[in-house]
This record gives structure tokens, C-alpha cells and sequence, in this order.
């Protein structure tokens, strides 16, 4: 029966779907369960139509060769015309309001995906990559339309609808009734169970097969200059070529089950058909039924039985529904339990940044990248930390942005310890500046206005005074409103650091963590930057990070020593008389 198969909806991937439905909020729930009875009222008035329909037919003919039979037209005319009419209207508002429902879901839904991949570290992000994050925030959100579209609502039409009609047949011939209801609990429950059983896994592996394939080729397309570079063109294509092959492959078999899903269908409807033929002409002949009521129950069969038919191709995404939740869920999971805090609401004006004997080593590394680094700077003070490539500083400022977790020691803002403080908090004060920052394919201003998106024309033409991009956008035909092209391609790699800092600043964080800013610039615009930025932030903490000593004059000064050098213990003094070690192994970022 479609009960038996609604308590198998609730019951498969109930761990991956259920959190995601909590994202319901009750006006969409109001909406699915209006759908429902919307629905419903649709799928009747068509059982009651073609019900209608066939009494109506096959009355009207015998009235024609026995010429005794008296019925009223109007009323058996208007009946069919106001069914059909409430079947279109019914079906209608049951799509608009179901889709509605459906979409917004999945608007908050992506929201909510976006929300938590935020909160991931950078190792975490790393670990699933761009294009599986991509895949997963369009693809896979895409697929869950068909649970409440194809499977919730139609099973709960069915059930409600296979009851009265049911009803309508055991009120009228019992016999028929309990054949029509075993056929119905066939072809509603059993073969939808099975097919859902069946497709489990092919829906899951054509799913995977699908992301893989996804993020391969979003892969190859951001290192598409690198393949044209090393002529791995054919390689690459052949590769892809590959993929979209296995896709095809376990395409091809899920449709394949999909087909004899069908066809198994299609026996159950027929078998059922030939059941309540027989039966019913059996109590026609000995008089238990009337000939035009006989009409009407097959139909109604019929009907119901084409109502049940989609359930069954339905019920085989169940597989592909529960493997794109289970995606969904491991960024939610993993986000919630990357085991950090939730932290408290912490105000970052005028904070002070403290390293206290911190430790960090990279998975699968033998040495540590930092060792026992303790490091004070002041409110409103400027940090430079200076090193060659792989000494770690690039890593040290990971770690005070919270993109790694230090293995041992504590980093402290305002006071308050990293993980403490809650991510809002943290990011409404600190602005980072990674040696990788993405620029987007947009304008000047659209990637400046990333930033502070409530920034005025006035704002970014002071900020990017700071960094000495003025005369840039002069130049610029089209000034703040200019393509950059992808990733920046219309700058020089200057201008692109630049541009880096000036979205940064362009908050006026309390905490400003820069990643070689002066990479591409020359050394005296790098120096006029730094000074303005100073000036710019006053009250903020700026730290500096760079492979030689920065043409500016620090309050604070880290040399991390070169990974040859283990172990080794520096010490240094700064304007406010803090004493700082540091010591470094092996290699950092």
C-alpha cells in the first residue's frame, strides 16, 4: 500500500534528510501540507471523472438500445464538466504552490550550505576542493527537489485517494475492493519498495560518478593554462572522456532498472484490471451490479492505478536523493563538529594580538613548521615577520586568521583566546590578506564593495589612495566600474596584491594580517603602501609578513630562522620592550 511506502520514505536517509528539512520554516511546511490536499483533490477528481465518465457512456448507450432507461443529462454532463474543471484548477494550484514551497527550501537550504562551508578551516575546504564544493552547493541541492515533488507529495495524494477510492469499490462490490486492494498495495507499496531497495546504490554511484566528473572538469578549467603550458591537453581530454563515460555507464543501468520498474508497474496494472474485469462481469450476470456502475468501478481502477504508476520511477531517485543529502550533510557535519567552540561575542576595537609558545606541525610531517613562538603586539601597533620561503610565516598568519589550529600553545585576541571568540566576532575585526587571495571576474568596484558592501565612492577612493591604485583608475576608461577579467587577469600581479589590501582595509579591521602585500610592487611604492596603511588604521594591529627586511620602521620585529638552523632561539626587542623567540623546523607555507 502507499503507506507502506511512506514509512519508507521517512525511514531512508533519515539521518542525512531530516536535518535538512528542519530548514523548513513553518509558512513552507503550511505550503507542502496545502500541496498535499491540493493534490489530492486533483488525483480524486480524476479517479471521480473518469468514474464519471464511464457510468455516463455506458448508461447513455444502453438507454439507446433498450430505450426504457431515464437519466438526467444536465446532471450527469455537469458532473463530468465541473471534475474536469476542478482537476485543471486543482493540479495547477497544487504545481504553483508545491514548487514555491519546494523553492524556497531550497533557497534557504543553499543559504544554510553557504553559511556553514564559511565556517570550515582551510584545511577542511581543502580537503573537498573547489569544484566538489560547487558541485555540492548546486547539483546536489538541485537533486533533493524530488523528494518533497515526486516522492512526498504524490505518496501522501495517493494514500489519501486510495482510500476513498477503496471505500467506493467495497461499498459496491467487495470482491472487486479486496483485488483492487492487494494490486494497489502491489503496485503503490511493494514494487515502489523494491525499486527504491534496487536503485539504492546505482543512484548512489551515478551520483558520484557525476560529482567526480564535475569536479574534474572545474579542475581543468582553472589550470587550463597550466595544460596548455606542459601540451597535456589530450590527456586531460582523455581523461575527461573517461569520466563522462563511466557517467553514461551507470546512467545507462539505472535506466535500465528504471525500465523494468515500469514494466512491473504496467503487469501490476494490468493484472488488477483483468481481476476486476472478470469479477465484475461475474456480478453483472448474476445481477449483484448494474452494468453502468461496473463501468464506473473499472475505470476508477484504472485511474488509480495511473495515478500509483509515477511512484515507482519516483521511488528509485530515493537512492540519488539520499546520497546528494548525505553530501549536503558532511559539510553541515563536518562544520559543526571540525571540534572548535561556538564561542562568545567578542568586541575586537583596540585589540592586542598575544602568540604564547605556539606549535604547529602539518599532517604527515615528522618536524614542526613553528615551534614555541611567542610573539606580544599592542593595539594599534605594526608586526613584521620576516623569513625565508618556508620558514613558516605564511603559516603564522593562518594560524592567527584561524584557518589552522595550533598543536600546541595559545593565540589570544583582546584577551580572549581564538576559540573563544565567535566566528561573527572574529571576522567582523580581522582582515586577511593571503598570498592567494581571489580576485573575482567582476568590477574594481564590485570586488572592492566585498569588503563593505555599504561603502561609498568616496570611501573607495580613499582606500585605494592607500595603496596607490589612484592613478590606475584614472587611467581606467571605465574607472571603479572596470572588468579586472578571471582572477584579476587585467592587472599585474602588483595591482592585483594591491587590490588584495585595499578590500581589506577597506573595513578597517582591528586586526589587519597581510601575506606578502609588497609581492610585485617595488620597493618604494611598497614602503609608501605600508606608511599610509598605518596612518589609514591607525588604532588596528597590522601584521606584516615577507621574505626580506620591509623598507618600514616596526614596533614589533619577528625573524623566523631558516629550517636549517634546528633548533635555534631568537630574540628581539621592540619599541614597547617586548621580549620575542621564535624557532623553526622544517618547512611552512
Amino acid at each position: 500500500m502507499p503507506n507502506a511506502a511512506g514509512r519508507q520514505i521517512s525511514g531512508e536517509g533519515r539521518d542525512e534528510l531530516r536535518p535538512l528539512l528542519r530548514l523548513m520554516d513553518d509558512r513552507t511546511r503550511r505550503e507542502l501540507a496545502a500541496a498535499v490536499l491540493l493534490g489530492s483533490l486533483a488525483y480524486a477528481s480524476t479517479v471521480g471523472l473518469l468514474g464519471v465518465a464511464g457510468w455516463f457512456i455506458t448508461l447513455s448507450a444502453l438507454s439507446g438500445l433498450v430505450g426504457t432507461l431515464t437519466f438526467s443529462l444536465f446532471l450527469a454532463s455537469g458532473g463530468v464538466r465541473a471534475l474536469a474543471l476542478t482537476r485543471v484548477l486543482g493540479r495547477y494550484a497544487e504545481r504553483v504552490t508545491a514548487h514555491r514551497a519546494t523553492f524556497t527550501w531550497l533557497a534557504r537550504l543553499r543559504v544554510h550550505f553557504f553559511q556553514q562551508a564559511l565556517q570550515l578551516p582551510a584545511s577542511q575546504v581543502a580537503r573537498f576542493g573547489t569544484g566538489d564544493l560547487l558541485g555540492r552547493a548546486v547539483a546536489e541541492v538541485d537533486a533533493l527537489d524530488q523528494f518533497p515533488l515526486r516522492v512526498v507529495l504524490p505518496t501522501a495524494s495517493a494514500v489519501v485517494v486510495a482510500v476513498g477510492a477503496l471505500g467506493f469499490l467495497a461499498f459496491q462490490a467487495p470482491a472487486v475492493a479486496t483485488v483492487a486492494a492487494v494490486w494497489v498495495g502491489l503496485a503503490g507499496g511493494g514494487v515502489p519498495l523494491l525499486s527504491a531497495a534496487l536503485g539504492r546504490r546505482p543512484g548512489a554511484a551515478s551520483l558520484d560518478a557525476r560529482a567526480r566528473l564535475r569536479t574534474e572538469l572545474v579542475d581543468g578549467l582553472e589550470g587550463a593554462r597550466e595544460i596548455a603550458a606542459y601540451g597535456a591537453q589530450r590527456h586531460i581530454a582523455a581523461h575527461l572522456a573517461g569520466g563522462v563515460a563511466e557517467v553514461e555507464r551507470r546512467q545507462a543501468h539505472v535506466d535500465c532498472m528504471s525500465a523494468r520498474s515500469a514494466a512491473a508497474g504496467t503487469a501490476a496494472t494490468g493484472t488488477a484490471m483483468f481481476l476486476a474485469l472478470t469479477l465484475g462481469l461475474a456480478q453483472v450476470a448474476g445481477g449483484a451490479l448494474t452494468a453502468p456502475i461496473f463501468a464506473a468501478m473499472c475505470f476508477v481502477v484504472l485511474a488509480l492505478f495511473d495515478g500509483l504508476e509515477p511512484l515507482t520511477a519516483a521511488y528509485q531517485q530515493l537512492g540519488v536523493i539520499r546520497r546528494a543529502g548525505h553530501r549536503l550533510h558532511d559539510i553541515f557535519a563536518t562544520a559543526e563538529g571540525d571540534g572548535r567552540p561556538v564561542g562568545r561575542s567578542v568586541t575586537l576595537q583596540g585589540a592586542d594580538l598575544r602568540l604564547c609558545g605556539v606549535s604547529f606541525r602539518y599532517p604527515g610531517q615528522s618536524r614542526p613548521v613553528l615551534h614555541d613562538i611567542t610573539l606580544v603586539a599592542p593595539a594599534g601597533s605594526l608586526v613584521t615577520i620576516t623569513g625565508r620561503s618556508g620558514t613558516g610565516k605564511s603559516t603564522l598568519l593562518r594560524l592567527c586568521a584561524r584557518e589552522l589550529e595550533p598543536d600546541a600553545g595559545q593565540i589570544s585576541l583582546a584577551m580572549a583566546p581564538l576559540q573563544t571568540i565567535d566566528l561573527v566576532s572574529f571576522w567582523r575585526g580581522v582582515g586577511y590578506v593571503a598570498h592567494d587571495s581571489h580576485i573575482f571576474a567582476g568590477s574594481l568596484r564590485d570586488n572592492m564593495l566585498l569588503g563593505a558592501p555599504t561603502a561609498t565612492d568616496g570611501e573607495l577612493s580613499a582606500v585605494l589612495a592607500v595603496v596607490g591604485l589612484t592613478d590606475l583608475v584614472r587611467r581606467l576608461r571605465y574607472g571603479l566600474d572596470t572588468l579586472v577579467g578571471e582572477q584579476g587577469d587585467n592587472l599585474s600581479g602588483g595591482e592585483r596584491r594591491r587590490l588584495c589590501v585595499a578590500r581589506a582595509a577597506l573595513r578597517r579591521p582591528s586586526l589587519l594580517l597581510l601575506d606578502e602585500p609588497a609581492a610585485g610592487v617595488d620597493a618604494a611604492a611598497a614602503q609608501r603602501m605600508l606608511q599610509n596603511l598605518r596612518v589609514y588604521l591607525a588604532s588596528s594591529t597590522i601584521v606584516v609578513a615577507g621574505h626580506e627586511h620591509l623598507p618600514l620602521r616596526a614596533d614589533v620585529s619577528l625573524a623566523l630562522p631558516d629550517p636549517a638552523w634546528l633548533p635555534i632561539v631568537g630574540c628581539g626587542r621592540s619599541r614597547h620592550d617586548r621580549r620575542l623567540t621564535g624557532s623553526s623546523d622544517l618547512t611552512g607555507i
